[in-house]
C-alpha cells in the first residue's frame, strides 16, 4: 500500500518510470531551490518580527484589574510580581503575558500569553502575519526559548541554580518561590529538553544545579517532558 501511494504521488508530480534522469535532476534542483528560498524568506520575516517584540512588549500595560484578579486567584500576588521587575504584562482582555527569550542570545523573540476567557486554546503566542501586517508569510514566530528568565542568567560568579518549569503561570509561581534563582520556563513540555540542553553547559561551568518541575495537569505529557529534560 505504501509503494502504491509513492507511485501515485510520483504520477501527480509528473514523474513516471520512463522519465529522463536529467529531467529528474532538474526537478529535484528546482524543488531544492524553492525550499531554500522559502526558508530564507521565513528566516528574514521572523527576524523582522522579532525585532519588533521589545516595542510590542512595551506597549502592553503593566496593570489590569481582570488579569491581576486572575493571577491572585491562582495564588500569584500581582504586587509581589511587580516588585520582581517587569516580568508580567497584560493584554486588553486581561490575559497575563510574559516574554520568551532566545536560547542562545537571550534576546526577546516572542510574547506568550495565558488566556483567561475560557477559549479552547489556553496559551497563545504572537502571530507573525499580524505583527508584519501581511497575510502572505512563509513561516511564523518560534516558540522555542525560555519564559521570563534567560539561559545567560546562569553565571559562575552569581546565580548557579536554575528552575525549569512549564507554562506562564507555573513560571510566575516559580519566580515567586525562588526569587534568587534563574527561572527558565518552557512554552510547552515538549520544549523542556531543548532548554535543558542549552542551560546545561553554563550550569556545569558554574558548578550549579537544575531543578525540573512536573506539570501534572498535562498527565503523561508533563511527566514525559520533565523526564526528557
Amino acid at each position: 500500500q505504501s509503494m502504491r501511494g509513492d507511485l501515485r504521488g510520483a504520477e501527480i508530480a509528473g514523474i513516471s518510470a520512463d522519465t529522463d534522469p536529467g529531467e529528474l535532476a532538474r526537478m529535484r534542483a528546482a524543488h531544492d531551490a524553492a525550499r531554500e528560498a522559502r526558508d530564507r524568506r521565513a528566516a528574514e520575516e521572523r527576524a523582522r518580527g522579532e525585532a519588533m517584540v521589545p516595542a510590542l512588549w512595551g506597549s502592553l500595560p503593566t496593570r489590569h484589574p481582570w488579569g491581576e484578579r486572575y493571577l491572585a486567584g491562582r495564588g500569584l500576588d500581582p504586587a509581589e510580581l511587580r516588585q520582581l521587575g517587569d516580568v508580567v504584562r497584560y493584554y486588553r482582555d486581561g490575559s497575563p503575558a510574559v516574554l520568551l527569550h532566545d536560547l542562545a542570545a537571550g534576546r526577546p523573540i516572542n510574547i506568550i500569553r495565558r488566556q483567561i476567557d475560557g477559549k479552547p486554546s489556553k496559551v497563545l503566542s504572537l502571530s507573525l502575519a499580524r505583527v508584519l501586517r501581511c497575510d502572505d508569510v512563509a513561516g511564523g514566530f518560534t516558540t522555542e526559548g525560555t519564559l521570563i528568565g534567560r539561559v545567560s542568567d546562569i553565571d559562575p560568579e552569581g546565580v548557579d541554580v536554575a528552575i525549569l518549569t512549564e507554562g506562564v503561570t507555573d513560571s510566575l509561581a516559580a519566580l515567586l518561590a525562588f526569587p534568587t534563582c534563574a527561572v527558565i520556563g518552557a512554552n510547552g513540555c515538549g520544549m523542556m529538553p531543548a532548554i535543558t540542553g542549552a542551560v546545561a553547559p553554563r550550569l556545569v561551568a558554574a558548578r550549579g544545579c537544575l531543578f525540573v518541575t512536573v506539570d501534572h495537569d498535562k498527565g503523561d505529557q508533563g511527566a514525559w517532558g520533565a523526564a526528557r529534560a
